[in-house]
């Protein structure tokens, strides 16, 4: 692995400029992608990069031309978006080491996470010099930082996003290898970030891919009823021996039954977001409800939910078109042929959906990257089985 992609992937992967985040690594990836990369980018992730990006970009000028709410710079960039997914597939072709970058990330984050909550001044001077870099890049502000000693944050600092980043990496390792202690490792970093929405999602893609798997098996042995009991019952021990996941569990329920009250204001905050957001039907599916610019002027600071920001936005269907290119990957697995394939399409698929309902994944740039390397390697498994010796006999 060349220095230079491992310092911008891993230890740099984010700049702001103007307040945008710009991925350090776009630049070496458009030259590749040009070079040589744009013959292995599939047809049907252009269309749907094209119908993306034209939309949100008629979608922004009508804002405009209608004069009630400012669309800034900020608003512009998202048009990008579906570009810079569509460079890094390209670019990211011509690297043979990018599974090995993704295990170096992993690993990595869970040493920062880790070493974050030990006494040692060295440590804590490493990962705190590498924060003063992230709070301006990775994430735009400095509030994080009041709760990194008990919700750590890993190499992405935002306790949600390392939550989520790290059950990514870990399902798709252990879709690759089939290794269990992969998922194990990735639930213990849900749980001492304290990500609820990490965990909601863990827990509701694996009871989806699991009843997928063993749904006849569990229908003929009636052995549904006894896994619960036992998930149930360990959950309930996790509760009792781990003060994280204490915490985190009283957050969700005393949240919501105080409404916000109690804990961190959030779980009651998302209900206040959607709760909102439906107030306006037409607005949420036609968009041109509010732009990054007009939030401070309707005393928002930010909206959590990337699905309700988007719908507000650019409208329910320019939401739906950030998810275009997963959706993409989700046809073109399930017709791979391999159910290893077709279970990573369907896993990226829900892993994005979800994810957008309490944080930023499709439109995060640090996720899109992660995502784009993701996709390459089962695009790669693909087009290898598809001109490997045993499909052509089959031919």
């Amino acid at each position: 692995m060349s220095f230079v992609k491992t310092l911008f992937i891993i230890l740099f992967p984010v700049l702001r400029i103007a307040g945008m985040p710009f991925l350090t690594y776009l630049p070496f990836a458009f030259l590749n992608f040009v070079l040589k990369g744009r013959r292995f980018v599939p047809r049907e992730y252009l269309i749907a990069t094209l119908l993306a990006s034209v939309y949100i970009l008629m979608r922004l000028l009508f804002t405009l031309a209608g004069g009630e709410i400012e669309v800034g710079l900020k608003d512009y960039f998202y048009c990008a978006i579906p570009w810079i997914f569509l460079v890094l597939l390209g670019g990211l072709r011509t690297s043979d080491d990018n599974y090995w970058l993704l295990k170096a990330y992993f690993y990595l984050n869970l040493a920062v996470a880790f070493f974050s909550k030990v006494p040692l001044d060295i440590t804590r001077r490493i990962i705190h010099a590498y924060y003063a870099f992230g709070m301006g890049n990775i994430v735009s502000g400095h509030k994080y930082l009041d709760y990194l000693t008990y919700r750590p944050g890993g190499m992405l600092i935002h306790a949600p996003w390392f939550g989520f980043m790290m059950y990514l990496l870990g399902r798709v390792f252990f879709m690759r290898e089939k290794k269990k202690y992969y998922l194990a490792l990735s639930l213990a970093a849900i749980i001492i970030s304290g990500a609820k929405g990490a965990l909601l999602s863990f827990i509701i893609i694996e009871g989806f891919l699991f009843l997928r798997i063993h749904r006849s098996w569990l229908i003929r042995s009636g052995k549904a009823i006894l896994a619960g009991l036992l998930l149930f019952l360990l959950l309930a021990v996790i509760y009792r021996i781990s003060p994280y996941f204490h915490e985190v569990m009283d957050i969700i329920f005393l949240d919501y039954i105080t409404g916000g009250e109690w804990g961190f204001y959030s779980i009651a905050y998302r209900l206040e977001m959607y709760s909102w957001a439906f107030r306006d039907i037409a607005g949420f599916i036609l968009g041109g409800t509010i732009s990054v610019a007009h939030l401070s002027e309707i005393g928002r600071t930010y909206i959590d939910s990337e699905f309700v920001m988007r719908s507000l936005q650019f409208g329910f269907i320019g939401y739906l078109l950030f998810l275009a290119n997963y959706a993409v990957f989700f046809y073109r697995a399930s017709r791979s042929g391999s159910a290893e394939i077709s279970e990573a399409g369907r896993f990226l698929l829900l892993f994005v959906f979800l994810g957008t309902l309490s944080t930023t994944i499709a439109t995060n740039m640090v996720f899109v990257l992660f995502l784009v390397i993701i996709v390459d390697l089962y695009e790669r498994d693909m087009a290898f089985s598809r001109f490997s010796p045993e499909s052509l006999v089959k031919e």
